[in-house]
């Protein structure tokens, strides 16, 4: 077991450095402040025989790359206070804590000599508590508190993984070098150190593991098994650097279907979905496999298909097929193509094949199938067009009747009104002439 003293911070390393081209000694002294999650603040107190003209911190984050910063504010003088921030959570950064930093500082004197410190590593931990780690040329465990045998457990489960599923299936090796784990006590606290993972569909992963970058995994000691956790999101690593490339990408059902195949359970949730949906013929189509679904109902079964999907290829044309699929890929061609070279067949045979595996129908009955429903559909559609069409005309004609109907009753009200108008008229008058006989 390695204590990991770099760890603790603020970290006080004093370096120095001397230039043999100006014999002159120019002294180091840095501190690192841990500001977790927001930023590491780099200190440092810099003296030198004559002026210092400039500071630059130059480094450099595993799976990430390198880079420099300088200080907000600077005075030249023989005897300098430096201080940079790096941002490690922000709008447009996210550095995952298990990762990395290896820096050094470069100062440029008056008479234009550059001298630099002696270079550091560390790696970014939450603060607060004692990491520790077991490690070997695989990979690193980071944990704290009384769980040295877990972490035993997930170095062993590392080295088992690498060796049958990186050299033995894919036959690859690890391009980004040692795989750092850091193994979280709860789920919320893994969660604190995932920024930006929101996605519905990898809900139930999150919870208990995630590969947040190219050589750094989070696994977390609650409800899930952290071993198995820690061997599915191991082999993303590993399927990464088999198959990915500058211009290669892996479907989804391959990536993960080859992260359960490593598993040494594929889980009873996943393989039930799958086996319902073969009893009652609901697969999901090949062509919709190579995202996943976004629907939470069908996770276990795209994670029971893709496991299922990887088997029959792996036991179709042996591990060496499947590495070749997986550098075909990697090499910049597309995964429908890759599968034509390698297995001979395209999506769509690849599909027929595993169907006819499972005894269920060939899909291109399922096509003839769908074809036939579409014809009813546009012939239902044209004949509900005739009887809407229909119904206009009679709309029309029982418009242009209410139209003349409305027409004769306003003749009808008026003529009413004059004769009305009239027996008034009348009436009145006979009236007029009675009284005038009367008197």
């Amino acid at each position: 077991m390695k204590r990991i003293a770099p760890l603790l911070f603020p970290l006080l390393v004093v370096l120095f450095c001397v230039n043999t081209a100006s014999s002159q000694s120019v002294q180091f002294e840095s501190v690192v402040k841990n500001n977790f999650p927001r930023s590491l603040i780099f200190t440092l107190d810099v003296t030198a025989p004559v002026d210092i003209e400039d500071v630059t911190l130059r480094y450099s984050i595993s799976g990430l790359g390198r880079a420099r910063g300088s200080p907000v504010s600077f005075t030249p003088a023989r005897s300098v206070l430096a201080e940079v921030e790096v941002l490690t959570r922000g709008s447009d950064v996210s550095v995952p804590v298990g990762t990395t930093f290896t820096y050094f500082w470069s100062v440029t004197l008056v008479d234009g000599t550059e001298v630099v410190s002696d270079e550091v590593s560390f790696v970014f931990l939450p603060p607060g508590n004692e990491w520790v780690a077991v490690e070997n040329s695989i990979a690193s465990i980071y944990f704290y508190g009384n769980r040295l045998q877990l972490a035993q457990k997930l170095l062993d489960a590392a080295t088992q993984t690498y060796e049958a599923i990186g050299r033995q299936l894919l036959k690859t090796g690890l391009d980004a070098g040692t795989v750092g784990v850091v193994l979280f006590s709860t789920e919320n606290e893994m969660l604190e150190a995932l920024p930006g993972r929101n996605t519905s569909f990898d809900a139930q992963v999150y919870t208990c593991g995630v590969k947040v970058a190219a050589n750094t995994l989070y696994v977390t000691d609650g409800a899930c098994d952290p071993v198995d956790t820690l061997r599915h999101e191991f082999v993303h690593i590993l399927t990464d650097a088999a198959g990915v490339g500058a211009f290669g990408r892996l479907p989804s059902w391959l990536d993960e279907g080859t992260a359960v195949f490593g598993q040494s359970d594929p889980g009873a949730g996943y393989i039930s979905a799958f086996n319902i949906a073969v009893s009652f013929d609901r697969l999901i189509p090949f062509s919709e496999m190579a995202t996943a679904s976004a629907e939470a109902v069908q996770v276990n079964l795209f994670y029971g298909q893709s496991y299922a999907m990887v088997g029959f290829l792996v036991e179709l044309g042996g591990e060496e097929k499947f590495a070749e699929l997986f550098a075909t890929i990697k090499a910049g061609n597309r995964y429908e193509d890759a599968l034509e070279l390698i297995y001979g067949f395209d999506l769509s045979g690849f599909e027929s094949a595993f169907r006819k595996a499972f005894n269920l129908p060939d899909n291109v009955e399922a096509t003839d199938i769908l074809e036939e429903q579409k014809e009813s559909a546009e012939e239902a559609s044209s004949e509900e067009a005739s009887a809407e069409e229909a119904v206009d005309l009679i709309d029309a004609s029982v418009s242009s009747d209410t139209n003349d109907v409305s027409g004769l009753t306003i003749g009808f009200i008026v003529s009413g009104i004059v004769l009305a108008l009239v027996a008034v008229v009348i009436f009145i008058t006979n009236a007029v002439l009675n009284r005038r006989l009367a008197s």
